[in-house]
């Protein structure tokens, strides 16, 4: 059997064998509080968020894991377990659960979020991640509060946003980004492929960089200079 392969199963056993244990409370554990975790299923649906820390960890942040913690406002209990190769998140949430890797602070945020659905969650994540396209975008003379626009000229409702946005450029910054300049759609591939998906562009499309947020279709003037005024002062 392909080695990955054979990684992965060992892997689910473990966390099938630590979730048993978590569940049933029948065997003794090593952990910080000098307490065997406490049954999760029987609770209610609220996230709850266990830390794994392998034996003679040597990368782990607890630190990082305190601030998430304090961030999110959940609390983290942190656990000594052999059966995890590297520091791992178990995820309980609506009586499912999940294990992530917890060696950064997006990974962390990213599959709390992907897998709760978690507002504050995904609002961390995006900020972390937002701060690559912040620099990336810098390189072409771009705040991360410039509003940036998707149209194609042939379609009717991107041409009148388009007008609205020629009039508010006094008043807020915009960049606009034409599915037809190479040029521009050059920096979108480079500095945007975490917010959009080029291949499936739908437009007319807002997006700030500064939060993350989009706005896909057509818009009331009202709506984009809110937009627009949203992200100028995020």
């Amino acid at each position: 059997m392909d080695r990955n392969k054979t990684a992965i199963i060992v892997l689910t056993l473990a966390v099938a064998v630590l979730a048993t244990l978590l569940i049933n409370k029948q065997t003794p554990c090593e952990q910080k509080q000098n307490d065997c975790p406490p049954s999760v299923f029987n609770q209610s649906s609220e996230l709850k968020l266990i830390y794994l820390e392998p034996i003679n960890c040597v990368n782990c942040d607890i630190e990082m894991i305190e601030q998430i913690s304090r961030q999110l406002g959940v609390p983290i209990e942190e656990y000594v377990s052999d059966s995890v190769p590297q520091p791992s998140m178990l995820i309980f949430h609506q009586g499912r659960n999940t294990l992530a890797t917890a060696d950064r602070r997006y990974n962390i945020l990213d599959s709390i979020c992907q897998f709760t659905n978690q507002s504050k969650a995904c609002e961390l994540r995006d900020y972390v991640n937002l701060t690559g396209i912040h620099d990336c975008l810098k390189k072409h003379n771009i705040t991360k509060n410039t509003t940036i626009f998707f149209y194609k000229s042939e379609i009717k409702e991107c041409q009148k946003m388009k007008e609205w946005i020629q009039e508010l450029d006094d008043e807020h910054s915009f960049y606009i980004i034409s599915l037809n300049n190479a040029d521009r759609m050059g920096v979108a591939g480079e500095c945007l492929p975490k917010l959009v998906t080029l291949e499936k562009l739908f437009v007319p499309q807002l997006i700030c960089p500064a939060n993350g947020r989009k706005k896909i279709g057509s818009v009331t003037k009202e709506e984009l200079k809110k937009f627009a005024a949203n992200c100028y002062s995020t």
